[in-house]
C-alpha cells in the first residue's frame, strides 16, 4: 500500500476526513480502529469510520491527544504508512 498523505484542514483537527477511491486501511475498516505508531514509537489507537463509499474518518480520544501532543496545526501534512501486515506509522510534516 502506498502511504496516505493529507494537508490538514481546520476541521481535520477534530476528526481527519480521508477521501479515497478504495479502502486505504482494510484492517481498520473491519475492526473500527486504526492503530499507529509515531516517530517516537508512541502507540495511538484512532477510531475509524467508513462515512460513505469514498470517505473515511479518524477520530476519538487518541486523535485529539495526538493532535495536541504533536502540535498539529492546519497546513501541516499527515502521512500514514503501512509498515507490516498489522503495523502503521504516522508522521506529521510542518510545511
Amino acid at each position: 500500500m502506498a502511504p496516505f498523505s493529507k494537508i490538514v484542514e481546520l476541521a481535520d483537527l477534530r476528526e481527519l476526513t480521508i477521501t479515497c477511491s478504495s479502502e486505504p486501511f482494510p484492517d481498520a475498516a473491519n475492526c473500527g480502529h486504526l492503530k499507529v505508531i509515531d516517530d517516537r514509537r508512541v502507540p495511538w489507537d484512532f477510531e475509524y469510520r467508513v462515512k460513505s463509499r469514498n470517505r473515511r474518518v479518524l477520530s476519538g480520544k487518541d486523535w485529539g491527544k495526538f493532535i495536541t501532543t504533536n502540535k498539529v496545526k492546519a497546513g501541516h501534512k499527515v502521512t500514514i504508512e503501512r509498515l507490516s501486515q498489522t503495523e502503521y506509522k504516522i508522521e506529521v510534516s510542518r510545511t
